[in-house]
């Protein structure tokens, strides 16, 4: 009987939020992992209500995004504005950055000039990212896999 409540201790060590762990991925080692091994388990439960988004359905927005991004000349490690859409697109938006292998940037101030000399870019602006992603392929592989302890987000203020 001990030995059960040693295993179940590990598996929930191992057991990131609602994410389960998955052998050859634990630890996790990037975001990519995260939401596939979220999808193993929780890829057909809804998680945006309004728009009917399972968690398996945001994970290939997000591959879309990830292209849509890289035909904006978004490439790995740059650093890029997040610009604040309806929700859940701009979460969409992060999620597809994180993919690609950039860094999100939030300006503290919307009003806020930014020094030409920063290494720093932005997408085009759009009021519906659903359907400025919606033609792109729904897979996407990494050319730069981002470590869960590299950069994720840069907050200007």
């Amino acid at each position: 009987m001990q030995n059960h409540n040693i295993d179940k201790l590990i598996y929930k060590a191992q057991t990131i939020g609602n994410i389960e762990p998955i052998e050859y991925m634990t630890p996790y080692p990037s975001t990519q992992a995260l939401i596939e091994g979220q999808n193993i388990k929780y890829g057909k439960h809804i998680v945006y209500d309004d728009y009917n988004i399972s968690n398996y359905d945001f994970y290939e927005l997000i591959q879309q995004t990830a292209h849509w991004l890289k035909k904006q000349n978004i490439r790995p490690k740059d650093n890029v504005i997040i610009q604040e859409l309806k929700f859940p697109q701009t979460q969409l938006l992060l999620f597809g950055i994180w993919h690609l292998g950039a860094v999100g940037v939030i300006l503290e101030n919307k009003n806020f000039n930014i020094d030409k000399s920063l290494p720093i870019k932005s997408v085009p602006e759009t009021n519906n990212l659903f359907e400025e992603v919606s033609s792109y392929p729904k897979r996407y592989n990494p050319e730069d896999k981002a470590l869960l302890r590299d950069i994720a987000i840069l907050i200007l203020s």
